[in-house]
């Protein structure tokens, strides 16, 4: 079995935490991790970062972590997602209702994808951590994050350089 394989196993045995880092993992078989995180009532912290995921590979995802509602951290950091992929997870943010934790650092983002997460910190439920460190982001990145941390109910740290 390959790493997905291996991580859909571990999600269905009900393991509360998943680490894929470091797997060279391609955004082919993406939708079967999103189908066993969507249907997992364990999984909280699934790591995912240096990878080859790309906007593609999100989308797949995007749509599971929205809909979970036992995950709460989920590492994103150094693939290959960009503004549409930001986009997509900032939809996530949004509707999700256990997701405390977002790490999204070192992504090609830029302001364009930092705005649509900043609409997504201010009407999220249950985000407080957000990890946009080493993405493309310039003062006015900045300044909707600003805005965003200011009228979240809940959000507390935005982490960004």
């Amino acid at each position: 079995m390959g790493p997905v394989e291996d991580a859909v196993a571990e999600i269905e045995r009900g393991e509360v935490e998943v680490d894929l880092s470091d797997k060279n993992l391609p955004d082919e078989g993406l939708e079967e991790l999103a189908a066993a995180l969507e249907r997992s009532t364990s999984l909280q912290y699934i790591l995912l970062c240096h990878n080859q995921i790309s906007d593609v590979g999100v989308e797949a995802l995007s749509a599971a972590v929205a809909k979970s509602k036992s995950l709460r951290s989920i590492d994103l950091s150094n693939n290959q997602i960009t503004d549409v992929g930001a986009r997509a997870l900032a939809t996530a943010i949004g509707k999700s209702t256990s997701l405390v934790e977002f790490r999204f650092s070192s992504n090609p983002i830029t302001d364009v994808g930092v705005v649509a997460l900043a609409v997504a910190i201010q009407i999220s439920v249950s985000l407080q951590n957000l990890d946009l460190d080493g993405n493309q982001i310039t003062d006015v990145g900045a300044a909707a994050l600003v805005v965003a941390i200011a009228t979240s109910s809940t959000c507390t740290s935005i982490a960004t350089k």
